[in-house]
């Protein structure tokens, strides 16, 4: 029943924001925006996702935060949105790549994975959606690469379960040049979502999609480096 549901959310909001719950209120908001996605109001379900997106970012919940973004992703599929759909969908990716490496628990790792498959599965999907719209633009070739990279990640998730360091004897510079292109990465993309969520011209999202590309390729020039400088990694493969 879409108007009690909404109603008890209200409820609850009201209650977050007597408390002072930041992040219960920015969950609250994402919750009245599924409501709104499958009771068949997009605009609405957008707008309740835009509500709690910066108040997610802004108290650090990223699990709610890829969430959230995964869910705009989905309206502006549904809305033929391709491209702001895979902006937000690279983010929510992006987003669980960091929160990824704090999970130190063997079973907690393999149940956040499994979460998180939907997203990739999505990334994925979306790519050859577009390929369908531009079949001369590569997106084919990016989303082989986005399911090899999912299924790398798996790899990476169970060699850590099995508590098997793949960078260890990797030079210590090789290593810091990794995370700092994991940062600018999110940096970057964060950008680019508030970018095209706002006015822009063809030129600044073009110029903003270049700087993301060479970032990611930088990132996987990297990844391919340090992949072959590992002494166990080779040992196992």
């Amino acid at each position: 029943n879409e108007p009690k549901t909404l109603d008890y959310n209200n409820q609850a909001l009201s209650l977050m924001h007597i408390v002072g719950d930041q992040r219960g209120e920015a969950a609250i908001f994402t919750n009245m925006g599924w409501v709104h996605e499958v009771s068949g109001n997009p605009q609405k379900a957008l707008d309740y996702y835009n509500r709690a997106l910066p108040i997610m970012q802004a108290t650090g919940d990223w699990n709610g935060e890829a969430n959230t973004l995964y869910r705009l992703g989905n309206v502006e599929r549904d809305q033929s949105q391709l491209s702001k759909a895979r902006s937000h969908i690279e983010a929510a990716l992006s987003v669980t790549q960091s929160v990824r490496s704090t999970v130190t628990s063997g079973e907690l790792r393999a149940s956040y994975s499994a979460t998180i498959q939907r997203y990739h599965e999505f990334h994925v999907d979306l790519l050859f959606r577009l390929h369908e719209r531009s079949p001369s633009e590569g997106y084919d070739a990016e989303a082989l690469r986005a399911n090899e990279h999912a299924r790398a990640r798996s790899l990476l998730d169970l060699l850590a379960e099995a508590q098997v360091d793949i960078r260890k004897g990797v030079d210590t510079d090789l290593l810091n040049r990794e995370r700092e292109l994991q940062r600018l990465i999110t940096a970057r993309t964060d950008s680019r979502i508030r970018l095209l969520n706002g006015k822009h011209t063809e030129q600044q999202a073009r110029d903003a999609d270049q700087e993301l590309a060479d970032l990611v390729s930088a990132y996987r020039e990297v990844e391919t480096t340090i992949r072959a400088s590992s002494p166990r990694y080779a040992a196992l493969t």
